[in-house]
C-alpha cells in the first residue's frame, strides 16, 4: 500500500498544473473567508469574554429633570408632603419631615404668585418653572435662575443633604430614595462619572470619560460587585487612591502610553486634586466597550478618546470642588444608576407611580426613564458588530459550500481518470477504505498548503477590515488575528474536514466492482429519491425538467427537432458535469447577490436615519420652547410669558436673501457696517482712531438714513444721539417705526478685533493684540481660543453664556467675505431650499405610551415643501395630498408614517391607531395611515397637517385655540425646526484628522436667527457679556436673555437650540461606507477570480470531452453558432434558471437575516432591492463562463478535422 500511495503522490507532482490550480483555489478561498471573518470574530470573542466575566444587572435608570410630573412637584417640593399611594404606602418621604419645605425662601417667593394664579388641581405652569429651576441646579452652584444661584435654590438643611449624600444631583436623590424604599423588590447601585475635555480648536484634544474603578459599596448589589472593571494588563488602582488611573487599551496603545507613565487630566482646575495621574493598568467594563454619548463623530478624535477608571474618592472630591463654582455642568457630571430585580419580571416604572392609569406618577407619562441593560447605548452599539459578523459568516458558509462542490468535482474527475488502475488494485485485494485514503492524503496535502498560503495572503485583507472597526470600540485588537482556537480551526479543522469529505466521497465513487472499473464501464443509471425530491423542492427545476423531457419525447416520436434532441443527448452524456456546472453557477450567483446585498445592507446599517432625507440636504436646525404650545383647561395656548413680545416672524423668500431683507428690515445693518468700515480704515492710518471707538458704538445714531453718506469720521459728531436704542450697543430688535433691526455677523468679529486693538482703554483684562487690519479676521481667529490656558491668546469665551459663545464661534469661523446677517426675531426661509416645520411628539396607546415624533406640514410653499427634503418611497402624491383633507371627526388625522412604525404596529395603508398628545391635558387622537414611507426605517416619525392637528383639540370656544386663531386671522404659523439644503459650512471632513478638518471649516450660512426680549440689546448684549466675563462682574441671566435659534456652531452648544450638520455627518459616513464598499469589492473580485479558476477548468473539461462531437459536426457542415447551441444551449438555459433561483434564494436569505436582526436587536434594516444587483452579478458570472468557453473552443478549433479519431 505504501508503494501505491507513493506512486499516486508522484502523479500528484507530475500533474502540477492541476495541483497548482487546486492550491490556488484553496488559497483564494482561505484568503476570502479569513479576510472576511477574522476581525469580526476577534471582536465578538473579546466582547463575549468581557460579557462572560461581568456580573450583570437588569436596567439602567436614566431620569432627567424635564421628566418630573407637575402634581408630584407641587405636592413633594412645593408643599413638602411625602408622596404616598392611596393605601398609605410611601413612595418617597420628605427627608426633613412631613410638611417641611425643601425650597429656599427666595424660590418659594418666586413660585407663590404662579401657584396663586393656577386653578386648583392644575399645576402645569408651576411644574414648568420647577423643572427649569432643577435644570439650573443640575448645571452647578453658580448657575443663575431669576438671580437665584444654584446653591441657593433649596433650603440650607436640604442642600446639606444633597451635597453630603447625593452629589448635588436631584435626579439621583429621587431615584435612590424611591428604590431604597422598595428594597424587598429591587436592588440599586450607582457609579459617578465625568467627561473631561479641553476644546482647543484644531488640536485633536484629549477627551476622557472618567468612571469608578474600585468596587465600593455603591457598586454592589446584594454584596456582589456588578459591571466590574476587567483588567487586561497591569493592575487596578489601590483602594482610595487619589493618584492612580486605569485606561482603556486602545488609547494607551495608539498614544504609546505604558504602565507607570503619567497623564494629564484635561479641563480640571482644582487646587487640591492632582492634575496628573499614574497609569497602573489597562482595562474596561462591559458598558465601556464602545464610546459613550459624549463622543462626537464630528468633533472627537478616536485616537484621543479614552475611558479612565479612578477611585470613588477622587470622583466624589472632584464633584464637591467643581459644583459650587460651576454654572453649566462644564465637566458633564452624571450619576449612572443600575438596578437588579429581586422579583422576576418586575415593572420598575410602577415603583414610581401612585396610579399609572391616571398618569399619577413621579415622572410624566411617556418619559422613558428605564432602559434595559442591552438597550443602553454603549452596549447596544455592539449590535452593529454582531450584525456584520452574521453577514460575513453567511457569506463564508456559501463560499465553503461552493468549495465543497468544486472539491467533489475534482475528486470525481481524478477517480474517472484512474478507473482502470483502481480496478486492478481492487482485483489484487485492496479495500475501498485503503484506496480512499490515497486520495484523502493527496487532498490533505493540497488543502494544508493552500490554507497556509491563503492565511498569509489574507493579512492585507485583515488589516483593511480591522480599519473599519477601529473607531467602534475602546479596546485594542490585532489587525491580524491569530489565536489558538482560530489557528486550530484554520490549520487543523478545515484541512481535516476537507480530508474527511474527500475520503467519504471516494468511498462512494469506488463502490463498484473491480471488473467495471477495469473495463471503464459506467454505472447504470438508477433512480434517486433524493434527486427527485430536490427537483420539486426547487420547483422551477422540476417543472423545467419535466417540460424538456416531454418535449424531447414528442419530437422524437414525430422525428423532428434533430438539433435540439442532439443537444439533449449531449447534455445527458455528461450529466454529472452538467449538473456540476449549473450548481457551481447557481451557488456563485447566490454568493454574488449576497455580497452585493451585503454592500447595500451594511450601507443602510451605517447610514441609518440619514437615508430618509434627499441627497443635498445639508443640515437641520431645531429649537425648543420658542414658542411652547400647550393644551390645558380646554384651551390651546402659547404659554411663554413673553412670547408676544419676542414672537419671531417667518419670512419665506426666493433668490437672494438681501432683497428680502430690504423689504422686511430697517437700514440699521448697512449703517452699522458702513461706520465700522470707516472706523477700521481710520484705525490703520490715524493714531487717534481709538477716540472714535466709543462714539461709534455708544453715541452714534445708526438709524439716521443720512449716515450711509458719511465719508469719514471727522463729521461723526453730526450723528450723535443720547437715545441708547439707536446705537450699536443699545439697539433692540425694533426701532421707533416698528421696523426690524439686524446686523452682519462679521461685525461681531470686527468689533472683537477692534477691542483687542484698544485693549488698554476698553478693559485692562483684555490682552492687547495688534492684528494690523480688522477686515482681515484670520489673525483674530488664530489669536483667539476656547478654554485655553495659553496667556498669549485672547479668550473671549470665558464666562459668557452658551448663546453668546455660539455667536462668537460662528462669527470667528465665518468666511471673511461672507455677508451672513443676524436677524433678531425673524426667521428667513429659502422657499426652494429649506423647510420650516413644527415638531412635537405623541404618546402611543398600544406601546405603553411610547413617544413617536410628529412633524407638521403647513402646505405653504412659501415656507418650503416637505417633498423637497424627505424621500418618500412607497408614498404617492395623492397619498401625500390626503394629509390636507380634514375628516368629519377632527380627532382623526390623515398621516404618513415611517416604515418602522408600520412594522411595530403591523399597519397598512388605511389602518388606524390611537395616540394622545404630549400636553398637560391629554387629547386622544386617531392616526389614519394615508401612506407608509419605506425610506424611513429607523425613526418613529409621523407627518401630518399643521392645521388638522391643532384643530383636533377640543375647546369650549373657538377663541380658546390660540394657534388656529393666529393661523386663520393673521396667517401666522409657529415653527421650531428648519431643514436646509443651503451649505452650513465650507470645507471637508477628514475622518483621519477630525480636529484639524473641523478647525478648517468655515461658517457659510447666509443668516443666523436669534430670539430676544423687547428691551434686550441685539448687539450690545454680546459685548456686555464679554466685558463682564473678562472683568469681575457676572453677566445677567433673566427672562430677557438672548437666545440663538439657528446655531451653526459645532463647538458651542446652547440650551434651547441644536443643529444636525447632516452634510458633514453623511460625508463622514460616506467615507466609512466607501471603505466598506472597497472591502466588499475586493472580496467580490477574489470570489470572481475563484470562480474563473473553477469554471474555466470545468468548461475546458466539458468542451474537451465533447471534442469528437464538435469536430464531427464541423465535418458535417454545421456552422459554429449551431455547434455552440448544441454543446452549450442547455448550459445557457439552465444557468438562467439557476440564476433566477439563486436570486430568489438570496432575497429569502437576506429577508431571514434582517428579520432575525429585527427580532433580536430591534434594528430595522430594509432590504435594498434594485435592478443593479441581479444585472451586475449575472454579468460577472456570464463573463466568467464566456471566458471559459472561449478558451476551450480555441483549443478545439486549432485541431484539424483529421484528429477526430484522436478523441475516440
Amino acid at each position: 500500500m505504501r508503494k501505491v500511495l507513493k506512486s499516486y503522490l508522484k502523479s500528484f507532482i507530475k500533474a502540477w498544473v492541476e495541483t497548482f490550480g487546486t492550491i490556488i483555489f484553496v488559497l483564494t478561498l482561505t484568503a476570502v473567508v479569513v479576510g472576511m471573518v477574522a476581525t469580526p470574530l476577534q471582536l465578538t470573542s473579546k466582547n463575549r469574554g468581557i460579557e462572560n466575566e461581568t456580573n450583570h444587572w437588569d436596567n439602567y435608570v436614566t431620569p432627567k429633570t424635564s421628566y418630573f410630573n407637575d402634581n408630584f412637584l407641587f405636592s413633594y417640593f412645593y408643599e413638602g408632603k411625602s408622596y404616598n399611594r392611596p393605601n398609605g404606602d410611601s413612595i418617597i418621604a420628605n427627608p426633613l419631615g412631613e410638611g417641611k419645605i425643601l425650597f429656599s425662601t427666595a424660590v418659594m417667593n418666586y413660585l407663590k404668585p404662579i401657584v396663586d394664579q393656577e386653578k386648583e388641581g392644575n399645576h402645569g405652569e408651576l411644574g414648568k418653572e420647577i423643572r427649569n429651576i432643577f435644570a439650573t441646579y443640575q448645571k452647578g452652584g453658580a448657575a443663575l435662575f431669576n438671580e437665584i444661584s444654584g446653591q441657593e435654590i433649596f433650603s440650607a438643611e436640604f442642600q446639606e443633604i444633597l451635597s453630603e449624600n447625593y452629589y448635588n444631583d436631584i435626579n439621583y436623590f429621587i431615584v435612590e430614595n424611591v428604590l431604597t424604599n422598595q428594597n424587598e423588590k429591587i436592588d440599586i447601585s450607582y457609579e459617578l462619572s465625568f467627561f473631561l475635555t479641553k476644546q482647543d480648536v484644531g488640536n485633536n484634544s484629549f477627551e476622557l470619560d472618567l468612571r469608578q474603578a474600585d468596587n465600593t459599596k455603591e457598586q454592589l448589589i446584594n454584596g456582589t460587585p456588578i459591571n466590574q472593571l476587567i483588567i487586561s494588563k497591569g493592575r487596578t488602582i489601590e483602594t482610595n487612591s487619589m493618584s492612580e488611573i486605569v485606561l482603556t487599551e486602545k488609547y494607551a496603545k495608539t498614544n504609546n502610553i505604558k504602565i507607570g507613565d503619567k497623564i494629564s487630566l484635561p479641563g480640571i482646575n482644582s487646587t487640591t486634586l492632582p492634575k496628573e495621574l499614574t497609569v497602573v493598568g489597562f482595562g474596561t467594563k462591559f458598558d465601556t466597550l464602545t464610546p459613550s454619548s459624549n463622543y462626537s463623530m464630528l468633533t472627537s478624535d478616536p485616537d484621543n478618546y479614552s475611558y479612565g477608571f479612578v477611585s470613588y474618592e477622587f470622583l466624589d472630591q472632584l464633584r464637591s470642588e467643581t459644583w459650587k463654582s460651576d454654572r453649566n455642568n462644564t465637566l458633564k457630571f452624571d450619576t449612572i444608576i443600575r438596578t437588579k430585580n429581586i422579583i422576576p419580571g418586575l415593572n420598575v416604572i410602577n415603583l414610581f407611580a401612585v396610579d399609572l392609569m391616571n398618569s399619577n406618577s413621579i415622572y410624566r407619562e411617556g418619559e422613558n426613564f428605564i432602559t434595559a441593560q442591552y438597550d443602553y447605548p454603549t452596549i447596544n452599539a455592539l449590535s452593529n458588530i454582531r450584525i456584520q459578523v452574521i453577514i460575513f459568516l453567511v457569506l463564508a458558509v456559501v463560499v465553503l459550500v461552493l468549495a465543497f462542490i468544486f472539491i467533489n468535482f475534482v475528486i470525481k474527475k481524478e477517480i474517472n481518470n484512474t478507473r482502470v488502475q483502481l480496478g486492478i488494485f481492487k482485483a489484487f485485494g485492496y479495500k475501498n477504505s485503503e484506496l480512499s485514503w490515497i486520495f484523502a492524503t493527496k487532498m490533505l496535502i493540497t488543502i494544508f498548503i493552500g490554507v497556509f498560503a491563503g492565511y498569509l495572503i489574507s493579512i492585507p485583507l485583515q488589516n483593511y477590515v480591522s480599519g473599519q472597526f477601529s473607531g467602534s470600540v475602546t479596546y485594542a485588537f490585532s489587525s491580524v488575528y491569530f489565536s489558538l482556537w482560530f489557528a486550530t480551526i484554520i490549520f487543523v479543522v478545515i484541512p481535516l474536514l476537507f480530508t474527511l469529505i474527500s475520503y467519504l466521497l471516494t468511498l462512494s465513487y469506488l463502490n463498484e466492482s473491480a471488473l467495471k472499473l477495469i473495463t471503464n464501464a459506467s454505472k447504470p443509471p438508477t433512480k434517486s429519491t433524493f434527486k427527485t425530491v430536490m427537483k420539486w423542492v426547487f420547483f422551477p427545476v422540476g417543472i423545467t425538467s419535466l417540460v424538456l423531457t416531454k418535449t424531447a419525447q414528442s419530437l422524437s416520436y414525430h422525428n423532428r427537432g434533430f438539433t435540439w434532441r442532439l443537444q439533449q443527448s449531449f447534455t445527458a452524456r455528461g450529466k454529472g458535469k452538467f449538473v456540476m456546472v449549473i450548481l457551481i453557477f447557481s451557488f456563485s450567483a447566490l454568493l454574488f447577490t449576497l455580497q452585493l446585498g451585503a454592500k447595500a445592507v451594511m450601507g443602510s446599517a451605517i447610514s441609518q436615519g440619514y437615508e430618509m432625507v434627499q441627497d443635498g440636504v445639508d443640515h437641520r436646525f431645531s429649537w425648543k420652547k420658542l414658542p411652547e404650545i400647550d393644551y390645558k383647561d380646554g384651551k390651546v395656548s402659547i404659554i411663554n410669558s413673553d412670547w408676544r413680545e419676542r414672537n419671531s416672524q417667518n419670512i419665506g423668500y426666493t433668490g437672494d436673501i438681501q432683497t428680502s431683507l430690504k423689504s422686511h428690515s430697517s437700514n440699521f445693518r448697512e449703517n452699522f457696517a458702513h461706520v465700522l468700515d470707516l472706523l477700521i480704515e481710520d484705525s490703520i492710518s490715524n493714531p487717534a482712531w481709538i477716540f472714535n471707538l466709543q462714539k461709534v458704538y455708544s453715541k452714534t445714531d445708526l438709524t439716521n438714513p443720512e449716515l450711509i453718506n458719511l465719508q469719514n469720521l471727522n463729521n461723526l459728531d453730526d450723528f450723535a444721539t443720547t437715545d441708547a436704542s439707536k446705537t450699536a450697543m443699545g439697539a433692540t430688535f425694533q426701532n421707533a417705526e416698528q421696523e426690524y433691526n439686524n446686523y452682519y455677523l462679521k461685525d461681531i468679529s470686527r468689533t472683537l478685533c477692534l477691542m483687542t486693538e484698544a485693549a488698554p482703554i476698553v478693559n485692562s483684562r483684555i490682552p492687547q493684540k495688534a492684528s494690523g487690519n480688522c477686515n482681515d479676521l484670520s489673525i483674530l481667529e488664530a489669536n483667539s481660543a476656547m478654554n485655553s490656558d495659553d496667556n498669549t491668546k485672547v479668550d473671549f469665551f470665558q464666562g459668557v453664556s452658551p448663546d453668546v459663545r455660539a455667536m462668537l464661534s460662528m462669527a470667528l469661523t465665518a468666511e471673511p467675505d461672507a455677508n451672513a446677517v443676524v436677524t433678531p426675531n425673524q426667521i428667513y426661509i429659502d422657499s426652494q431650499k429649506e423647510l420650516l416645520q413644527y415638531k412635537t411628539d405623541v404618546l402611543v396607546n398600544d406601546l405603553n405610551s411610547q413617544k413617536f415624533d410628529l412633524e407638521l406640514d403647513y402646505f405653504d410653499d412659501n415656507l418650503g415643501r416637505t417633498q423637497n427634503i424627505y424621500k418618500f418611497s412607497g408614498v404617492s402624491d395623492s397619498q401625500f395630498n390626503e394629509l390636507k383633507t380634514a375628516n368629519s371627526d377632527p380627532t382623526v388625522i390623515n398621516s404618513i408614517v415611517s416604515y418602522r412604525i408600520a412594522k411595530l404596529l403591523n399597519l397598512s395603508v388605511g389602518s388606524e391607531f390611537k395616540v394622545r398628545t404630549n400636553t398637560t391635558t391629554k387629547q386622544e387622537l386617531t392616526i389614519r395611515v394615508s401612506g407608509i414611507n419605506r425610506s424611513n426605517a429607523f425613526g418613529t416619525l409621523i407627518i401630518a397637517s399643521y392645521e388638522n392637528y391643532f384643530n383636533a383639540f377640543k375647546t369650549s370656544d373657538e377663541n380658546d385655540n390660540e394657534v388656529i386663531n393666529d393661523l386663520k386671522t393673521n396667517k401666522i404659523v409657529y415653527g421650531n425646526s428648519i431643514w436646509s439644503k443651503q451649505p452650513l459650512f465650507n470645507g471637508a471632513i477628514d475622518i483621519d484628522n477630525i480636529g484639524q478638518s473641523i478647525a478648517n471649516l468655515k461658517f457659510a450660512k447666509n443668516n443666523v436667527a436669534i430670539s430676544v426680549g423687547k428691551d434686550t440689546p441685539i448687539f450690545g448684549t454680546i459685548f456686555q457679556e464679554i466685558l463682564n466675563g473678562i472683568g469681575e462682574q457676572t453677566f445677567a441671566s433673566g427672562p430677557e436673555r438672548f437666545d440663538v435659534l439657528t446655531n451653526g456652531s459645532l463647538l458651542a452648544s446652547t440650551e434651547l437650540s441644536s443643529s444636525i450638520p447632516l452634510n458633514l455627518m453623511t460625508a463622514t459616513l460616506d467615507t466609512i461606507l466607501a471603505r466598506s464598499t472597497v472591502l466588499m469589492t475586493i472580496f467580490i473580485l477574489l470570489v470572481a477570480f475563484l470562480l474563473t479558476i473553477i469554471l474555466v477548468v470545468i468548461m475546458n473539461i466539458v468542451v474537451d470531452e465533447a471534442a469528437v462531437i464538435i469536430l464531427t459536426m464541423r465535418a458535417l457542415g454545421y456552422k459554429p453558432g449551431e455547434i455552440n447551441w448544441v454543446v452549450m444551449g442547455n448550459y445557457l438555459i439552465w444557468t438562467l434558471i439557476g440564476f433566477l433561483i439563486a436570486y430568489v434564494l438570496s432575497v429569502i436569505v437576506w429577508t431571514g437575516i434582517l428579520e432575525f436582526v429585527w427580532q433580536s436587536f430591534g434594528i430595522l434594516i430594509p432590504f435594498p432591492s434594485d435592478w443593479q444587483t441581479p444585472v451586475i452579478s449575472f454579468s460577472i458570472l456570464a463573463a466568467i463562463m464566456v471566458v471559459g468557453w472561449i478558451t476551450a473552443m480555441l483549443k478545439i478549433s486549432n485541431r484539424p478535422l483529421t484528429n477526430i479519431t484522436a478523441y475516440s
